[in-house]
């Protein structure tokens, strides 16, 4: 190849990559950030069947009328979103009825977002659709009429209920600190759990690793109230702690034939509110009756 032809390559080469680098930057030019600096401590969410408010009280987040305590990450993941907004396009305005309806920005279908610090607002979002990449909705900013094409799915995160948003942990402690467990079974014996106990069946490993299971308890569905659902009660059980101890009544209400599952459900000191909880969790509270 002759040099003339390697230094037109050359040539083009470093042009195109010129090129490319004016794409990128005539592109980035046309983002529009929607930011806002400092924290918040309320999020307002509006949609058509109704609001609520998720707030930061002390260090914890709660979510309704009732204050439920809600899940932290849930959470995390709402702030992140509304506190940085790329507005890729400006697409239409909701001047007309044109625009309100094709982006699905009508009262029966949008969801507004509403931050605050202190109850001062910091920033409004009136979000429409999602675009066609799924990656993308359309949105209105304040009191803007300017409808946007922006990043992130933020129906996704806005659109859930409070009882979507309440954390499902129950209990949520070290395992090491399970020291032991007492319960009283249905049957009026007492037994007790340590890490030195017998279990039939069981190694002296799974004994201990029965023990700490006893660390957590997520909850699958949760009750308004304390009441009783029916069923039996299988326990009721105190987890001793290095520095408390937890109570729970625990009740099972038997499946009604082959095609359905056992349900367990209990009242914990940890809450208010009776809740439902995996069968598999079930299962360690089965197992007291087995210790020797």
């Amino acid at each position: 190849m002759s040099k003339r032809k390697i230094f037109l390559l050359a040539a083009n080469a470093v042009l195109l990559c010129v090129c490319i680098v004016q794409f990128i930057v005539k592109a980035q030019s046309h983002v529009k950030v929607f930011s806002i600096k400092g924290d918040i401590d309320c999020i307002e969410i509006t949609k058509s069947d109704g609001s609520f408010s998720i707030v930061k009280n002390d260090d914890k987040w709660i979510a309704g009328e009732k204050q439920y305590p809600a899940n932290s990450n849930t959470v995390k993941t709402m702030l992140d979103a509304v506190s940085s907004i790329n507005a890729l396009d400006r697409v239409a305005s909701t001047s007309g009825a044109s625009g309100i309806e094709k982006y699905e920005l009508t009262d029966a279908q949008k969801i507004t977002v509403t931050a605050k610090r202190k109850d001062k607002i910091l920033r409004t979002v009136i979000i429409g659709k999602n675009a066609s990449a799924g990656t993308q909705c359309y949105a209105v900013f304040d009191k803007s009429n300017d409808i946007y094409l922006v990043s992130g799915n933020l129906r996704s995160v806005f659109s859930k209920t409070v009882s979507e948003i309440r954390e499902m942990a129950v209990i949520k402690e070290n395992a090491e600190d399970v020291e032991s467990v007492e319960a009283v079974l249905s049957s009026g014996k007492n037994v007790k759990l340590t890490r030195e106990s017998q279990i039939e069946g069981f190694t002296q490993e799974q004994v201990v690793q029965t023990l700490e299971n006893y660390s957590s308890l997520s909850a699958t569905k949760w009750y308004d109230s304390k009441i009783n659902l029916g069923g039996e009660l299988i326990a009721s059980v105190k987890i001793n702690l290095k520095d408390k101890a937890i109570t729970l009544d625990v009740y099972k209400i038997p499946a009604a034939d082959e095609n359905s599952t056992d349900v367990y459900y209990a009242d914990c000191s940890e809450s208010p509110y009776t809740f439902e909880f995996a069968g598999y969790a079930g299962q360690r509270f089965e197992i007291l009756s087995k210790i020797k």
